[in-house]
């Protein structure tokens, strides 16, 4: 009945996708030894969360555009790549969070592993291998090509939704 769902190990146990409680609960946080949350947001959801063991400059909150606006996910994806870049190179470990700790996060993870020198094809396998549910919209992966772009000087992976 108290079935504890941990957050997913998305590359070399130090990049990991949860949700919003995850990144909240200090046993959570402790027992994985986070050192870092990046918390994703609609603006709707602008309660400011904290989370007892992770420290307010270990924590950076990123508000998701709505569907409904024309802004995309692209202006986010270096500043959270860098952010995560930032502890992985320390050895350090990173929840990757939002409410349903799916879709939104894996943009994100596949942006970062994108910033590594993968090609949007292979974060894609990648992520989908460690959870065949959490792949990205189409609207994602379109901010993700102009992304691959961008890190690489060229798109390598030819966009055939769905992919």
């Amino acid at each position: 009945d108290d079935l504890q769902m941990w957050p997913l190990d998305m590359y070399d146990y130090l990049l990991f996708t949860g949700t919003l409680r995850d990144a909240q609960d200090e046993s959570v946080t402790y027992k994985m030894a986070l050192r870092a949350v990046v918390v994703l947001q609609t603006a709707e959801e602008s309660e400011i969360l904290e989370s007892p063991s992770i420290s307010s400059e270990n924590f950076l909150r990123v508000v998701i555009p709505p569907k409904s606006s024309n802004k995309s996910l692209y202006d986010s994806l270096q500043i959270v790549s860098q952010f995560i870049d930032s502890y992985v190179q320390q050895n350090l470990r990173v929840l990757v969070a939002s409410r349903t700790g799916c879709i939104i996060t894996a943009t994100f993870v596949m942006a970062y592993l994108i910033s590594k020198k993968f090609t949007l094809k292979k974060a894609h396998d990648h992520v989908t291998s460690c959870d065949p549910l959490n792949r990205p919209g189409r609207s994602a992966l379109q901010d993700l090509s102009r992304w691959e772009e961008s890190c690489h000087g060229e798109c390598k992976t030819e966009l055939v939704l769905p992919l």
